[in-house]
């Protein structure tokens, strides 16, 4: 039997626990971290808290658009095969298309979910190049984050997987090479 089937595991319950767990974990942690920050909202962290746990989660689309887009194609398709200048390109297109992503939800869908939660309290802003660098930003500084453990955690996988075989190669080379 496998150890640690959780971890590594590809059976479709596992995988599917696996990847629940890490994006709850991930929210619930992008939701506290920008509830305690007042941006352009000048309300209690009380009214924050909810405004930021649905920003999160709608962030979490383009979050999710990078990191598998890491893991199942920039990672297996150009990194494992050497190909490292196709691999740092197709990374940065994946970057500007995530900003691309963030910058619409910023811009159009942030407004009405913040007016649905807030009601009067909130003035919806004028769009102008401010809110669309800030549409930049507000989807890539976390957006960068949770690629980059997705795909370290990817990796590391991969490697450990990788170790794994060899040493029960290594193994089963000793074991014939002591039967002869």
């Amino acid at each position: 039997m496998e150890r640690y089937p959780f971890i590594f595991s590809n059976q479709l319950r596992y995988r599917l626990q696996r990847h629940a767990l890490f994006w709850i974990a991930w929210w619930l942690f992008h939701s506290t971290l920008y509830s305690f920050s007042a941006g352009i909202l000048n309300i209690s962290y009380f009214q924050r808290l909810p405004v930021s746990a649905v920003e999160s989660f709608i962030y979490m689309v383009p979050h999710m658009f990078l990191s598998y887009s890491l893991m199942y194609f920039a990672i297996p398709h150009f990194l494992l095969k050497g190909k490292y200048v196709q691999t740092a390109l197709v990374v940065i297109g994946l970057f500007l298309v995530t900003a691309a992503l963030s910058t619409l939800i910023s811009i159009y869908l942030l407004s009405y979910f913040r007016s649905l939660i807030l009601g009067n309290v909130y003035v919806a802003p004028h769009i102008n190049e401010v809110n669309f660098f800030l549409g930049l930003l507000s989807g890539l500084r976390g957006g960068l984050t949770i690629g980059g453990i997705a795909a370290a955690i990817k990796l590391m996988k991969y490697w450990h997987l990788k170790e794994q075989r060899n040493l029960q190669l290594q193994k089963e080379a000793i074991s014939s090479q002591l039967e002869l």
